[in-house]
């Protein structure tokens, strides 16, 4: 029977996903790239990220919205959580509330028409997004550490005090040699 309405759980061998489930040996490697960016905003035709304020056109649908970042519900599972991504869910989700928390302003202040105020909130999300995407690299770099960035002194390896005496008579002297200005013939 072809119809896309019925639906069948088995498959013409009388298989299904519970009689033959896919093999535990193979592992699953998460390499945490969903985890880089805690929005998940839509995008248009042109490939343009496009914000909305869901608050402006309705607000009850908007408040029982759940503003966590969309990577989070694989920490359910404990072969993927880690201390280290629930610390970094929890930094994007309180980054997504501040979010959350300036576009319910736009939308408390919002007047129909006006130009100049929608592009004074364009430029103040696109500055929002700007401060949020500089904490998250930053916070990507909390482990790393910067030096003084000093030169090491040299250290050379001799077999005795004659070598050593004999190489630093030869560096003063290739020192001497190239202070000493260029002496060139030059041909009129």
């Amino acid at each position: 029977m072809d119809t896309d309405e019925k639906l069948f759980f088995y498959d013409t061998q009388g298989e299904s996903m519970y009689t033959n489930p896919p093999d535990p040996n193979v592992p699953h490697v998460d390499h945490g790239l969903d985890e880089a960016s805690p929005w998940a905003f839509r995008k248009t035709n042109y490939n343009q990220v496009v914000v909305t304020n869901q608050y402006a056109r309705d607000i009850w649908g908007a408040l029982k919205e759940n503003n966590a970042p969309w990577w989070g519900i694989k920490l359910a599972s404990p072969a993927f959580f880690k201390n280290d991504k629930y610390a970094k869910f929890f930094e994007q989700y309180s980054i997504r509330m501040d979010f959350e928390s300036l576009k319910l302003r736009h939308a408390k202040e919002l007047r129909s028409g006006d130009m100049a105020q929608r592009d004074q909130m364009k430029s103040e999300i696109q500055q929002f997004l700007a401060n949020a995407e500089k904490q998250m690299l930053e916070s990507e770099l909390k482990d790393v550490y910067v030096t003084d960035h000093k030169a090491k002194a040299l250290k050379m390896t001799t077999l005795s005090e004659e070598e050593d005496a004999e190489y630093y008579e030869y560096i003063r002297k290739l020192q001497d040699y190239n202070s000493q200005p260029m002496k060139g013939d030059r041909v009129s």
